[in-house]
Order: structure tokens, then C-alpha cells, then sequence
């Protein structure tokens, strides 16, 4: 449901949205465009804190406004480093964190049982 209201509200042909249940507190979301993600988000953060693109661009020490709205319209890709300082300038508040994904357990496999004409007896 998580992945279909993101695919929704990014509305971008062919975008995917992975939900992964990272047990309790936590998701993994991934996308298979990850700048489609990235420029949402910054723009969703710009938006919440009542931020122009001019404002953003201020506080990044840019001149002009177009490199930042670049970042929101998906057209320029941020490295993680660039992404998080984009982050702080837009929702100082969020902080951007990178870890190990959490192993996703296969379910067990069923062992094949011998056919009962195939199995030995025990002597008597």
C-alpha cells in the first residue's frame, strides 16, 4: 500500500517503489529510480518548511536557484554526500541515514523425502 500511494503521488511512467518491512520501527523503501525518489523528496521537504527554491539556494551558498531546482526535478542525480546537504537545507530536522540492509529470510525449503519404497527398515 506504502509502495502504491509513492508510485502515485511521484506519477512517473515504468517508476517502481520496493517496500521492505524492516521489523517494527522501520521501512526500506527503494525505487528503481532513485533521482525520481531523491527529487521528491526534496521537493515534499521544500514544500513542508515553507521554503522558495530561492531561499534554498540561499542557504547552499548558490547564486542561482536553477542547479537546486535541478535536484527536484530529477534531471541532476546527487551523490549521497550532495543529497544529504541538500536535505539539511531544505529539513534541517531529517537527517538521511545509510545502513546494511536487513537479510530477507527465504522461507524454508521443503526437503524431498525419499519415495517409502525406497527407504530402508530397520533388521528386526
Amino acid at each position: 500500500m506504502l509502495a502504491d500511494a509513492f508510485e502515485s503521488l511521484i506519477d512517473r511512467p515504468g517508476f517502481k517503489i520496493t517496500v521492505v518491512d524492516e521489523g517494527g520501527e522501520s521501512v526500506a523503501i527503494e525505487a528503481n529510480e532513485p533521482a525520481a525518489l531523491a527529487a521528491y523528496v526534496l521537493r515534499y521537504q521544500r514544500e513542508v518548511h515553507g521554503l522558495t527554491l530561492a531561499q534554498v539556494a540561499k542557504t547552499l551558498g548558490a547564486s542561482s536557484r536553477n542547479a537546486y531546482a535541478r535536484y527536484e526535478q530529477g534531471s541532476s542525480v546527487p551523490t549521497l554526500d550532495k543529497f544529504a546537504e541538500l536535505l539539511r537545507a531544505v529539513a534541517p530536522d531529517v537527517t538521511l541515514i545509510i545502513g546494511t540492509r536487513k537479510p530477507v529470510l527465504a522461507a524454508p525449503s521443503k526437503r524431498a523425502r525419499p519415495a517409502r519404497s525406497a527407504r530402508r527398515r530397520k533388521p528386526a
